[in-house]
């Protein structure tokens, strides 16, 4: 099963994004998340939301290691800075998503503007434009999430034979059995 998880700035919409995917509907009050990140399967996937634990630094830092992908979010109104969530990710070598939440307070032209102007300036594996509001694009961020998370996966897996294989051949020829 993957894991998934949401970063980025305090109020950009972390938890109604993952409250619109989950329920396809955005929350009837506005949420102020003020507990441990959480999470819920869905897709064979686990979304880790980590629910207003922007203060608490190593809580999300030890839960980025330990993630398959990263979607780092922000508001598209506001474009706030995202650049400490992305050193977060390339310190640890997590590939991320950047979505661009609010895109429905915005206009198209906008929208295409900032995407372009994040992936100039970041090295994400996607930029996508999203809105918890109307659910615009939340299919698309999931399966962005997902196949990334999958990418990820097999990387590690392929990562971890080849440590594997290069240190039982080392011991072989030690052994000079090759």
């Amino acid at each position: 099963m993957s894991k998934i998880i949401l970063i980025g700035p305090p109020g950009v919409g972390k938890t109604c994004l993952s409250y619109r995917y989950f329920f396809d509907k955005f929350p009837d009050q506005e949420t102020q998340p003020t507990y441990v990140a959480y999470c819920t399967i869905v897709k064979n996937a686990i979304l880790y939301d980590t629910a207003g634990q922007e203060r608490y630094a190593p809580i999300c830092a030890a839960l980025v290691t330990t993630m398959d992908a990263v979607v780092i979010v922000t508001d598209a109104d506001r474009l706030l800075d995202v650049g400490v969530y992305v050193s977060l990710c390339e310190s640890r070598g997590k590939s991320y998503i950047i979505a661009l939440n609010k895109s429905d307070t915005l206009d198209v032209n906008e929208c295409i503007e900032y995407e372009r102007a994040l992936l100039n300036e970041f090295e994400a594996d996607a930029v996508v434009i999203v809105s918890a509001l109307t659910g615009d694009g939340m299919d698309v961020l999931m399966d962005a999430a997902l196949a990334l998370a999958e990418r990820e996966r097999q990387r590690v897996v392929v990562k971890s034979l080849d440590i594997a294989s290069n240190d039982g051949l080392k011991g072989l020829k030690e052994d000079g059995c090759c």
